[in-house]
């Protein structure tokens, strides 16, 4: 499931699209590493509480992309993608952090807030696969919780 795309991410930071190098035609393959961490890290700090707030085994049930809501995950899926593209514009092995390090390093700073404010609020899924997520299954439901940094 694609939760952005590069005009996500030139809405954010228009300089993006004029970035891409030669080698590639599009950030299709960032976008996917950033999603793909994305999915982890919902797994890990919201999903599995809140399956085991609803008697579900998160390692017997994983989370199902497909159950979330696109428009609630896009804007950390674009700040990720972000972090991952500028990542990999970054010069290896420089002393001092370049623009595109320290762009990096700014969403992943943006990604973190993000992500401890939807591990507080929650998200809305369709826990019981209906494919349609109901008044109970809304972020609103949810008990917040905290996200503590190490």
């Amino acid at each position: 499931m694609t939760f952005c795309t590069d005009s996500d991410l030139t809405a954010v930071a228009a300089d993006v699209r004029h970035l891409v190098p030669a080698e590639l035609d599009d950030w299709s393959v960032q976008r996917a590493l950033g999603e793909e961490a994305v999915l982890r890290d919902l797994s890990r700090v919201w999903y599995g509480p809140a399956a085991r707030a609803r008697g579900i085994d998160p390692a017997a049930v994983p989370l199902d992309p497909s159950r979330l809501t696109s428009a609630e995950i896009r804007p950390l899926a674009v700040l990720k993608s972000l972090e991952v593209v500028y990542g990999y514009l970054a010069k290896p092995g420089s002393r001092e952090a370049d623009g595109f390090e320290r762009s990096a390093d700014r969403y992943h700073r943006r990604y973190g807030e993000e992500l401890n404010s939807i591990a507080t609020a929650g998200l809305s899924y369709d826990w019981d696969a209906s494919g349609v997520v109901e008044t109970g299954e809304t972020s609103a439901s949810r008990t917040p919780r905290r996200l503590a940094r190490s």
